[in-house]
């Protein structure tokens, strides 16, 4: 009897009616245009789709032209196969391409942990799980826009670059990482931010086979070991420049950089002072990482637009984040444990680089959005859905976190999380159906 691969196959079954459950039930719940910018998604898909272009730039403020056409082009094959059954099924149809995307995505993590965790399917399970049962991932990967798309590449990004610390015997995944992350950022440009910590986990891998080599008695000096990583990260580098390359140049003469939203005029800012505009980005990005703002009640539910008895709303949000900011604080200071503890053993040497690499991804999208919160637009201290093209960087984290504990409070701080995450689904459903639609609905 396969133990092993039976376990394997529940705990698949498992995330995935996690997944599926939780992702239609919010397709079918949130009303159709009502999330962020969905019907200029749509508006572009049918632009694709019907008249065979892209919308140009003066149509940003009704397809929001400025997004890559990657994911529309794709896309639009579902929409033409279905736009005949009407326009509010095509739309829910559009959302179901969306949970396929999700739960494509789902799996390259699985995958992913499992390359650098294969001897502890707990952490591949919890820390697939996890983001199985993000709040603010299954509303992206649940409504109609190009997130899910680009969560999908920049995944395969990290599952490439993965592949190539662990395995350590072929360049192909290199080449494969850059097509990823050139069709990543023609999805959107948020994508932009991982090719840097790939980068820096392909060099990295490159290196660690030259170090094996070095340990089974061939020759692989310093030198040569350096000229095979940058090699490496050239082949990256080239095949991303090659895939997207000229829609970025293109992109920058239309729109005259890379952010088509320019920055905000100072005085406009509601906390002019440094301090207080990263204090604020940092609790926005906190609390915007797990839940789209405005589903937990609390301090930061949205007043109705008619006065109403159900408003203000019991505060749920704080109790909630409380709860969960010491385990996120394990999964960081637990995450940079481990990564010590592994590369200091010559066999769990991949292991951390591949966790490092996952940590990089984080810091890296992290910092540019709170960078971009403080100083170019203050509306993005709330983005926690910008963050989701790395979310395979910073969500397994807490299901590795943990691992520098032993194994008793590891376990507890696995199921709390568990725990939590679900609480903030079953209030959210709750909030939306007691509060958010009678309030905002059209």
């Amino acid at each position: 009897m396969n133990v092993p691969g039976r376990r394997h196959r529940t705990s698949c079954w498992i995330i995935a009616g996690h997944y599926v459950l939780l992702a239609v039930a919010w397709s079918l719940v949130i009303p159709l245009k009502g999330p962020a910018d969905e019907a200029r998604h749509f508006r572009y898909l049918q632009i694709v789709a019907e008249e065979q272009r892209l919308p140009g730039p003066a149509e940003k403020a009704e397809a929001i032209s400025h997004h890559p056409p990657a994911y529309y082009i794709s896309a639009a094959a579902v929409y033409l196969a279905a736009r005949g059954l009407g326009e509010s099924s095509t739309w829910h149809i559009l959302r179901l391409w969306s949970v396929l995307l999700g739960g494509i995505a789902l799996w390259l993590i699985y995958r992913l942990l499992a390359l650098a965790f294969p001897e502890q399917p707990a952490v591949v399970y919890y820390g697939t799980i996890y983001v199985a049962i993000l709040p603010h991932y299954l509303l992206v990967c649940s409504t109609v826009s190009n997130d899910a798309a680009v969560i999908v590449l920049c995944t395969a990004l990290l599952y490439l670059v993965a592949l190539r610390i662990v395995r350590q015997d072929s360049y192909k995944p290199a080449l494969l990482a850059g097509l990823a992350c050139g069709l990543a950022v023609l999805t959107k440009h948020t994508a932009l931010v991982l090719v840097i910590p790939a980068g820096m986990g392909l060099f990295a891998g490159a290196w660690l086979q030259g170090e094996g080599k070095q340990r089974d008695g061939e020759a692989a000096g310093g030198s040569k070991r350096s000229f095979s990583a940058v090699r490496e990260v050239l082949v990256y580098l080239g095949a991303f420049a090659f895939t997207a390359g000229i829609w970025l140049a293109n992109y920058i003469g239309t729109w005259g950089r890379l952010d088509s939203d320019p920055p905000w005029p100072w005085y406009s800012w509601p906390h002019p002072g440094l301090w207080e505009k990263f204090i604020r980005a940092a609790d926005g990005l906190y609390r915007s990482t797990w839940v789209q703002m405005g589903w937990l009640p609390g301090p930061h539910s949205s007043p109705p637009l008619q006065p109403s008895p159900l408003y203000p709303r019991p505060n749920l949000e704080t109790p909630v984040f409380a709860l969960l900011l010491p385990l996120v604080v394990l999964a960081i200071c637990g995450t940079v444990v481990c990564i010590w503890r592994w590369y200091s053993q010559s066999d769990n040497r991949p292991r951390a680089v591949v966790v490092g690499t996952l940590l990089a991804s984080a810091v890296f999208i992290y910092a540019l959005l709170t960078q971009n919160a403080m100083f170019v637009n203050p509306g993005r201290f709330e983005g926690g859905r910008y963050l989701l093209p790395a979310v395979a960087g910073y969500i397994p984290l807490l299901a590795i976190g943990p691992l520098a504990v032993p194994c008793g409070w590891r376990k507890m701080a696995w199921v709390a999380t568990y725990v939590i995450m679900l609480a903030m689904n079953a209030i959210s459903f709750v909030e939306m159906y007691a509060y958010m639609i009678p309030s905002f609905a059209p």
